[in-house]
């Protein structure tokens, strides 16, 4: 299969107490750049475009979203040709200098994160995303369902950080458009404009954080 000339936009951090902690995060998004272009084969270029987007993503990572075990780092920028990679491209580096941690002081399991689910007109699988926000901190139930309001609250915070990327990465002239999209896996590739986010009430697990954690059982003779 192929793709279609896209950009592909990463952000990560760790989890832990300090910024140095060894557990990583990320959070992968696709973007059309619709008319103009961008050089790909410009390392300036893709620099730029991951440290445009240093004020969305630092409001949205050290917002209450997030407990203060996420910690935002770092923001890549890839472009991705037919063959579906970037080995011949430079990748834009951004790394941030003095790292600040969500600012919710619930503490959770580092498993623990919540879908963001992305959906493009129509069906199949080719028109469905989603990418997992790390260790968040809303507030619950008592069944362990997500509050309502705080669920509408951190879906608009969601949204307000993908508005402030698009802009971030229009306002560096590369484009007369830019589209948050779902890229299809299968056949040509086709980039599907995103048209509705959706958060559930119930949080998720990442079950390969879970997989890196090793029990130690606890046991007591009986009988």
């Amino acid at each position: 299969m192929t793709y279609q000339k896209h950009l592909k936009v990463v952000f990560g951090g760790v989890l832990g107490e300090t910024a140095s902690a060894p557990q990583g995060w990320s959070i992968s998004t696709r973007w059309n750049l619709v008319g103009g272009g961008y050089d790909a084969r410009s390392q300036d270029t893709m620099d730029s475009i991951a440290a445009s987007v240093e004020d969305a993503a630092t409001t949205f990572f050290t917002s209450n979203v997030f407990t203060d075990q996420v910690w935002w780092t770092y923001c890549k920028a890839y472009s991705i040709e037919s063959n579906g990679g970037s080995a011949d491209n430079p990748i834009g580096v951004f790394n941030v200098d003095d790292p600040d941690a969500g600012s919710a002081g619930a503490e959770k399991p580092f498993q623990v994160s919540w879908v963001v689910s992305l959906d493009a007109t129509g069906r199949g699988s080719g028109k469905a995303g989603r990418f997992f926000l790390p260790c968040p901190a809303p507030a619950v139930e008592r069944d362990g369902t997500v509050l309502v309001a705080s669920a509408i609250a951190s879906l608009a915070l969601v949204k307000d950080f993908l508005d402030d990327v698009d802009s971030a990465i229009g306002g560096s002239d590369l484009a007369e458009d830019v589209q948050l999209v779902i890229a299809s896996g299968k056949g040509t590739g086709t980039l599907h404009p995103v048209t509705e986010l959706r958060l559930g009430r119930i949080l998720d697990t990442q079950r390969r954080r879970r997989d890196k954690g090793v029990e130690d059982y606890q046991t007591l003779d009986y009988g």
